[in-house]
């Protein structure tokens, strides 16, 4: 069950609230009156298909080819450390392998962002649209950064596209050369 709407601080300079859920409540959501060109946040499935042959590896690879700056929230080292524990426990990987993705990865120019402070705007997505709050980490960041949130996960995709949050999601394989150009 849904808990009561509250209001969730303010992000950015933006033009005042958004209705999160459609005809059927309102969460005043401060944002950015638009994304910033080029800033796009991943989740730790978006970054293990830069490393694995993987569905939309190639789109996901485009997001570090230098064009892009690549915004994640601290987070995604643990996630990103359970999927190359489950490579390596069902021997689709050795643990040499999987510490060089990791030696890899610490050399990429990320822009590492704290989970901490995201965590009440987070959680207040969470109540409003009802999906895990790892998820709304990462849209909270994107909010926050005027990014847009790159996923491959479908029911986010779709969930967050039925809302005003549709501007801060793009699905994987929209990342076409010319769409990040």
């Amino acid at each position: 069950m849904k808990r009561s709407l509250r209001r969730i601080p303010a992000i950015g300079d933006g033009d005042g609230g958004l209705d999160l859920r459609p005809r059927s409540g309102m969460i005043p959501v401060r944002t950015p009156a638009s994304t910033s060109p080029g800033r796009y946040v991943v989740d730790a499935a978006i970054i293990a298909k830069w490393f694995f042959g993987e569905p939309h590896s190639e789109a996901a690879r485009r997001l570090v080819d230098g064009h892009c700056e690549v915004v994640v929230p601290d987070l995604v080292f643990s996630e990103l450390g359970s999927i190359l524990q489950r490579h390596v426990t069902s021997a689709k990987m050795s643990d040499p392998e999987a510490l060089s993705i990791l030696r890899v990865l610490a050399k990429m120019p990320l822009q590492v962002h704290r989970t901490w402070p995201l965590g009440p705007i987070a959680l207040e997505l969470q109540r409003s649209l009802d999906c895990g709050v790892y998820d709304c980490i990462h849209i909270a960041l994107a909010l926050r950064e005027s990014a847009v949130l790159v996923t491959a996960n479908r029911a986010l995709y779709d969930m967050l596209r039925a809302t005003p949050l549709s501007r801060y999601v793009r699905w994987i394989t929209d990342l076409t050369p010319s769409f990040l150009s």
